[in-house]
């Protein structure tokens, strides 16, 4: 068979060549491609996977005694412990006004005084409506004739004179109205001219704090040193007709909710934030009310008063009314050691910390006490000068452990629990 002649030109040799070199690129191209997928796949994951588990980083705490104290915090007013109102007895016209809001008295300072002609004439009517009362009643009382009922109602007669005649002397008296106690002038409802209108039944004398009150009936005396006092402790809605603070002594009104009354009681310490939102003052618990107060369209919580007595009113300037931040102890605990709460982990079921000595972190069983804020009593396990890791990422795994959340319970003090340790 006849072999015709091979084609040998430069153009048929390169054509395999080329051939070749195309499959060669079109494999490297997928390589390429095939190797950024895998990278960036692998970037995805690891993002992924950093999303759902960070990665645990921590601080070592040195173990110290401390002092750890639980508190309640609310937010209440400064009010002066003692507050009372002055007003004239009966009614009628105000001939001077001797004192203005914010001016400081003593006890038995006149601040204003009222026309006494009418009030003198009522007791000249009074005094002798009971001589002629009296005189009825000796009358009566000589004569054989009269029954029993007529003298009855003829000291019936004489009694109800004498109590007018008091309550004139009363009102004829009050006409000088003196200030009740030592302090400064925290309203005047009266002025020069004007027409007083009078304390209804007279003059009386009265004391209140939180929600409790008591009182009892004043006598006027010469120069109307009794007029129509009332006193209302630890009340901003005195009434009267003119009303003196003494801020020698100061209360913090404040509520608290149903959740933190069981721990708190009077006598308990307590501070304050004054006015200029950097001092503080010191305070005890003077009384923790039982009867919720009236909840308001705008929360449906429950919430209960407490009186907090500023015990050192020098440490800062104090102005009735003004809003503070008050913080009750409700537990301290001193002398003893603790951790930071999310330094406790859970090793065979119990309680323990990662103790960190030199370059070695071992896990280290602890026994665990009270709970505290964010502190846990240890009573076994470590010493003072210890050294523990602490994570520090929010979301770490150990930051509570079921042993704090036990000691939580009752009010911060949970049972003590878990193996013993190092002693």
């Amino acid at each position: 068979m006849a072999v015709g002649p091979v084609d040998e030109s430069p153009a048929n040799l390169m054509r395999p060549r080329r051939h070749r070199r195309n499959r060669t690129t079109i494999i490297v191209v997928a390589a390429v491609v095939v190797a950024i997928l895998v990278v960036t796949a692998v970037i995805l994951l690891s993002r992924a996977g950093s999303a759902r588990t960070p990665s645990q980083q921590t601080t070592t705490y040195e173990v110290r005694t401390t002092s750890l104290t639980q508190a309640v915090t609310a937010t209440g007013t400064f009010q002066p412990a003692q507050q009372l109102s002055a007003s004239f007895p009966a009614g009628g016209t105000v001939t001077a006004v001797k004192v203005a809001v914010g001016d400081r008295v003593t006890k038995g300072q006149v601040l204003a005084t009222e026309d006494s002609a009418a009030l003198a004439a009522s007791l000249q009517s009074a005094r002798a409506a009971v001589s002629s009362a009296q005189s009825q009643l000796n009358t009566l009382s000589s004569s054989s004739a009269t029954t029993n009922a007529q003298l009855t109602s003829a000291q019936a007669t004489l009694a109800a004179d004498q109590a007018k005649l008091a309550q004139a002397q009363s009102n004829y008296d009050g006409t000088t109205l003196t200030s009740p106690i030592s302090g400064i002038v925290a309203k005047v409802d009266i002025s020069t001219g004007g027409v007083a209108s009078g304390t209804s039944g007279g003059s009386g004398v009265g004391s209140g704090s939180a929600g409790q009150s008591s009182g009892a009936n004043g006598s006027g005396g010469s120069g109307g040193a009794a007029a129509g006092i009332s006193s209302a402790q630890n009340s901003t809605s005195t009434s009267g007709d003119v009303v003196v603070v003494d801020t020698s002594g100061w209360l913090v009104d404040t509520q608290v909710t149903a959740a933190d009354l069981p721990s708190l009681k009077a006598g308990q310490a307590a501070t304050m934030l004054a006015p200029d939102g950097r001092t503080t003052v010191n305070g005890t618990v003077q009384s923790v009310g039982q009867v919720a107060s009236t909840t308001t369209a705008s929360s449906t919580v429950a919430t209960f008063p407490v009186v907090v007595a500023v015990t050192e009113p020098h440490q800062a300037q104090l102005f009735i009314g003004s809003s503070t931040t008050v913080s009750i102890t409700t537990q301290r605990l001193d002398n003893v050691l603790a951790v930071p709460t999310r330094a406790i982990t859970q090793v065979d079921g119990g309680p323990a910390v990662r103790l960190v000595t030199g370059g070695t972190v071992t896990d280290t069983p602890v026994t665990v006490g009270r709970v505290i804020g964010q502190q846990t009593e240890i009573t076994k396990g470590l010493s003072a000068g210890d050294r523990v890791q602490v994570p520090t990422f929010s979301n770490a795994v150990a930051t509570a452990s079921p042993s704090a959340g036990a000691a939580r319970s009752g009010g911060g003090f949970g049972s003590v629990f878990g193996r013993g340790g190092r002693g």
